[in-house]
């Protein structure tokens, strides 16, 4: 199956200095494994801070899979979640910052 999506959650409203956990979502993959990584401002965050859920089955057979991770946003900093998967051609990454908890943009970027 080629396709698959990814979306960025956030568990409450985010604050500056404040913990808080971003979520990617992934669906609509199959077969397993698909590869979540994370990153900070260009760097790896982390494993302590993140944590995977098992693999949970669609109607379609096609699977999904949540990916957290625990963080505390500052001012400037940059978040990337980058799935791996065989049936993509290349990585999707899906950045998260500043610009979109303060400006409020929808989850369509």
């Amino acid at each position: 199956m080629a396709f698959l999506s990814t979306f960025y959650y956030i568990t409450s409203d985010v604050k500056l200095g404040v913990e808080n956990t971003l979520i990617c979502s992934v669906t609509s993959f199959h077969p397993p494994p698909v590869n979540i990584s994370w990153t900070k401002n260009g760097e790896p965050v982390s494993e302590q801070d993140v944590s995977e859920t098992q693999y949970y089955s669609n109607p379609d057979f096609s699977l999904r899979l949540f990916s957290y991770l625990n963080f505390r946003p500052e001012r400037g900093d940059i978040y990337t979640c980058s799935v791996r998967h065989r049936g993509l051609e290349q990585d999707i990454t899906r950045f998260w910052g500043e610009k979109f908890f303060i400006v409020g943009i929808s989850d369509n970027w």
